[in-house]
């Protein structure tokens, strides 16, 4: 037998003898022939073996229950994750079209509308010292995208109608902007390039590119079905939004 092994596994309680006994593909044979002789050199009556037996099943049970935990928890974790790249993964191959354009609608104008959020948050604090209208009509401009974006990714009927207001407006807002800008005298160019250094003529026009596009999108038969929106409720949307960003803008 080896005997320094045979001397080190003296120190075993029984337990850890019968584990090593119990899992004979981890261990070489000389090392389980020397924990069964050592087993057998301490002559345990019947019932302490039986004890240690049953102690060495409840440790098996416990462990293969920990492993069940395990595999439940990794499970979980696997679902959140698939959960969120079913959401914010359009690339999907598994996902129809208009899903996917559906979600990279969502994706683009929510986080276009928080970053317009953070880079702006101090001009909206500075309302406050105007009136409760303007404040509000400020919160809601910068507040609306977001709740749209949100509606309209688990594609709800309002989620179309408020990005469709969204879109309107902005596409409204920009060629109103770039009549003002177009418009300007020279007294007040310098003034204006002080305050909007990166408003170029070039810049209304991406811009309003960018926000038709997206209107003319969500506009088609194939984004407007799952939403359950048919083409007259699409013309008085658009028709009403254009009305209300005339106003918004002109009188405000």
């Amino acid at each position: 037998m080896h005997q320094p092994l045979a001397e080190t596994y003296k120190s075993f309680s029984n337990l850890e003898l019968l584990q090593i006994i119990d899992n004979p593909e981890d261990y070489q044979p000389f090392a389980l022939e020397a924990a069964k002789k050592e087993l057998e050199n301490r002559n345990l009556a019947e019932e302490v073996m039986a004890g240690e037996v049953a102690r060495l099943e409840q440790g098996k049970m416990l462990q293969l229950k920990q492993q069940e935990q395990r595999k439940v928890r990794k499970q979980k974790v696997h679902n959140i994750t698939q959960t969120v790249s079913d959401i914010f993964d359009p690339l999907q191959t598994n996902l129809p079209t208009h899903r996917k354009t559906i979600i990279s609608i969502s994706i683009l104008i929510g986080g276009l509308a928080i970053y317009n959020l953070f880079r702006d948050y101090r001009m909206i604090g500075m309302t406050l010292d105007f009136n409760v209208v303007t404040w509000a009509t400020m919160a809601a401009l910068y507040t609306l995208p977001v709740i749209a974006s949100i509606l309209f990714l688990k594609v709800k009927k309002w989620g179309w109608i408020l990005m469709c207001v969204y879109l309107t407006y902005q596409v409204f807002e920009l060629a109103y902007s770039f009549i003002n800008y177009a418009a300007r005298s020279d007294d007040y160019a310098d003034v204006y390039a002080r305050f909007f250094p990166n408003e170029t003529p070039y810049t209304y026009m991406a811009q309003g590119i960018f926000f038709i596009s997206l209107l003319v999108i969500i506009c088609m038969a194939r984004i407007r079905v799952p939403f359950n929106i048919s083409n007259y409720t699409a013309y008085k949307t658009s028709g009403l939004a254009l009305v209300g960003a005339f106003l918004l803008i002109t009188l405000l």
